[in-house]
């Protein structure tokens, strides 16, 4: 776990630096879902987010991978705002997709997740999130 955490303090150092570093900042949003960072990475993300254009394709990326982090830490409303400005913009983004289904599920909306998981399953399909995205349909499915 040391070695993890010492990972995560040089992202984040990184991210900070480098702000636009996308794949930086999903190397960092990994490990950070590996030890349990939510709430240091949900700052990053906030401060990292502002640094992207309105009209930058990797906008709705990163307001993907920053719902997550703010569903996990519990500001649910928020997420949802979050997952519906980053499919309108990436609508092929898996880790959009997941927040989505967090959200739905944190949410009491088993309805809603699986609409959003069945209207979006043409993105998601083949992505490495494949398997976990078909385990949190299982979840809503009655």
């Amino acid at each position: 776990r040391v070695i993890f955490q010492e990972i995560t303090k040089s992202a984040i150092e990184h991210a900070i630096e480098y702000p636009r570093d996308i794949l930086a900042l999903r190397f960092l949003q990994d490990v950070s879902i590996l030890i349990g960072e939510y709430n240091e990475c949900r700052d990053i993300f906030s401060y990292v987010v502002e640094s992207y254009p309105c009209d930058s394709p990797l906008l709705g990326y990163v307001l993907g991978g920053f719902a997550f982090f703010v569903e996990e830490t519990n500001d649910l409303i928020f997420a949802k705002h979050l997952v519906e400005k980053a499919i309108a913009l990436a609508p092929n983004s898996s880790w959009t997709i997941h927040s989505a289904a967090h959200v739905f599920e944190e949410l009491s909306e088993p309805r809603a997740g699986i609409d959003f998981l069945e209207k979006y399953y043409g993105y998601w399909k083949t992505t490495t999130l494949a398997c976990h995205l078909s385990w949190h349909a299982a979840l809503v499915v009655q």
